[in-house]
């Protein structure tokens, strides 16, 4: 063959202009999907905003509250110790015999061994981290197949 028939000819230009047609409306929907994916990047980069601020005066709450926990345990600490002592002060007075007796041995092992051991958790909390994430690269319009397909010879000349 050397050269495409009328028919063939026809058909080969209404492949052409159809692949041209569908790549402009390819194009046209990558330039309206780069176009909403910017708008909803901005809507999402305002809720992290928001996300990230109301976490963080959430947090500024908690600060307040820790704080207030903490004095509240380290005075429980102290009057714990405090109580600890005059525990072990009464223990001390009682004669050696109470002391060593069943009960005396209960007393200190028992009843001061529990305040002494006591332990009043400290609060272990961070502030939070802030949420982040990377705006995605828009899509590149595609190239026009069609322009390639045009530059085919028809015929062959020798």
């Amino acid at each position: 063959m050397n050269r495409l028939s009328k028919k063939r000819a026809a058909a080969w230009e209404a492949v052409i202009s159809d692949l041209q047609k569908s790549v402009g409306d390819t194009n046209e929907a990558i330039e309206t999907f780069n176009e909403t994916s910017e708008s909803l990047w901005s809507e999402l980069e305002e809720a992290i905003c928001k996300f990230n601020d109301g976490r963080s005066t959430a947090y500024a709450l908690l600060e307040e509250s820790k704080t207030e926990y903490e004095t509240a345990r380290d005075e429980a600490k102290t009057l714990a110790e405090e109580y600890t002592a005059d525990m072990e002060n009464f223990a001390d007075e009682k004669s050696d015999r109470w002391q060593e007796s069943e009960r005396g041995e209960a007393y200190r092992s028992d009843f001061i061994g529990e305040w002494q051991n006591v332990d009043i958790k400290e609060l272990d909390l961070e502030g939070p981290e802030e949420v982040t994430c990377d705006q995605p690269e828009p899509l590149n319009e595609i190239d026009n197949a069609a322009d390639d397909l045009e530059e085919l010879p028809t015929e062959f000349e020798f």
